[in-house]
């Protein structure tokens, strides 16, 4: 019996270990980044605010930001677009998941606005970015690569440690 039961938080402890591992190193290796060629059609979130295009990604460097207005994580890490926006003058663009202009423009109302466009997603927007859930958060090249992608909520480590001076690298 004490046998099985060692087995059972073996198993439970190296299937933790793999997702860790997949999460970390997979999500944020270089090698599995993508390039945007191509992405259907967005409408605009807030009326006078334009939609992103592809023809809009022409600046050395910019940030895609996946949000929803009803999302706890989107709302906890958006002070850090607010200010990766102030502190570099990136221009970063958002595309709303599973919202609406009202709620999104209560969302931008109530906590600031840091894009240069503001979408709402599109009917294979995220099939065209391979989204998981929002938040997600890309760093994206004239050239249209991406060079970094992350997953989930940004943190103060990851903004301080890998997005702001990545963003600094590539505005000098």
């Amino acid at each position: 019996m004490k046998y099985n039961l060692i087995s059972h938080k073996s198993l439970i402890l190296l299937i933790l270990a793999a997702i860790f591992a997949y999460t970390t190193f997979v999500y944020k290796n270089p090698e599995t980044i993508q390039r945007i060629e191509s992405f259907g059609q967005l409408s605009s979130a807030i009326e006078g605010v334009p939609a992103l295009s592809i023809d809009a990604i022409n600046q050395p460097i910019q940030v895609i930001n996946f949000f929803g207005s009803w999302c706890p994580p989107c709302k906890a890490e958006h002070h850090y677009l607010i200010d990766l926006k102030e502190k570099t003058g990136v221009n970063i663009h958002g595309i709303a998941i599973k919202d609406h202009s009202l709620a999104v423009m209560r969302f931008l109302k109530d906590l600031g606005n840091p894009y240069a466009t503001v979408s709402l997603e599109g009917k294979t927007t995220r099939q065209d970015f391979k989204l998981g859930a929002v938040p997600e958060t890309f760093i994206i090249l004239g050239s249209k690569d991406v060079i970094y992608h992350h997953r989930g909520m940004i943190t103060k480590a990851e903004y301080e440690d890998i997005i702001l001076p990545l963003i600094n690298e590539f505005m000098d």
